[in-house]
């Protein structure tokens, strides 16, 4: 691939891309072209079970923001095994929308809104990313915090080379 100057200018360098290992290869390769980092995101230690549950039938995920509802529901169309995710925003869910016997979901947000009324048997997904994925993405936060630092120092102590 050819480098691009222009969109290379245009690009933030706070900027990271983040996907998932299906299409791993192809951001490498925009990450090497625009000189930007790249996370392959793996899912936390939940992932087998809850896969396993959803082949079985429908998993309800309740969720407190819209947002996440929707980025499910878009996972869910990319993913054959996701077909059974059924999300749901808490402050949206009507009272007999969730089969009493049916697996259910509680973000870790959700569960301490409900606090003692998390549903019966309900698991609370702590933190849908691995630790390895955690880990990078805080590395290429704190990296970019301690480029921004250092740019903001070296403004404050008159360098030259910053104004």
């Amino acid at each position: 691939m050819r480098r691009n100057p222009c969109a290379t200018r245009q690009l933030k360098p706070e900027l990271s891309i983040v996907t998932t290992a299906f299409h791993a290869a192809d951001a490498r390769k925009l990450g090497e072209r625009y000189d930007l980092p790249v996370v392959v995101v793996t899912a936390g230690g939940d992932a087998p079970q809850l896969r396993a549950e959803l082949g079985r039938g429908p998993v309800y995920f309740l969720v407190s923001d819209e947002r996440y509802a929707q980025k499910l529901s878009e996972a869910s169309d990319s993913a054959r095994w996701m077909a059974n995710t059924r999300p749901l925003v808490l402050d949206r869910v009507a009272g007999n929308q969730i089969p009493a016997d049916a697996p259910v979901c509680v973000t870790k947000a959700v569960a301490e809104i409900l606090g003692e009324n998390v549903p019966r048997g309900a698991a609370v997904l702590d933190y849908p990313f691995s630790v390895e994925t955690r880990g990078e993405l805080i590395a290429i936060m704190l990296s970019a915090y301690l480029r921004a630092s250092e740019v903001k120092r070296q403004q404050l102590a008159g360098d030259p080379l910053t104004r």
